[in-house]
């Protein structure tokens, strides 16, 4: 919820309930809208002087991914509509092939150029 506070909230972008209700793509993981705010942190500096030298990140953050992939209906990113290497095929298949849209958004976009 703090991450959702400061990169939307504060950004005035639509909170994921806002955008989860506005999207018209029943197919969509990833509804359009959202604020982004990036967070960088070493966790090797910032978790070895908290928990000491051998602690381990990766090893204590799979443990809560395995929590949550636990749970019925939760998702990890890269574990819904389009799964881990098949995200990058596909939109290798997109920049190839293109992409169908609707006419009506395809005027529009043209409308804006």
């Amino acid at each position: 919820m703090m991450v959702e506070l400061l990169s939307v909230g504060m950004s005035g972008n639509n909170f994921s309930f806002d955008a989860a209700a506005e999207c018209t793509d029943p197919t969509s993981s990833t509804p359009t809208r959202n604020g982004q705010l990036i967070i960088a942190i070493d966790p090797a500096k910032v978790g070895a002087a908290s928990a000491g030298a051998d602690f381990n990140y990766a090893d204590h953050a799979e443990k809560l991914f395995q929590r949550i992939v636990a749970e019925p209906g939760a998702q990890l990113p890269s574990t819904g509509r389009h799964k881990g290497e098949e995200r990058h095929v596909i939109r290798a298949q997109s920049e190839q092939e293109g992409i169908e849209i609707p006419t009506h958004l395809y005027d529009t976009i043209n409308l804006l150029l």
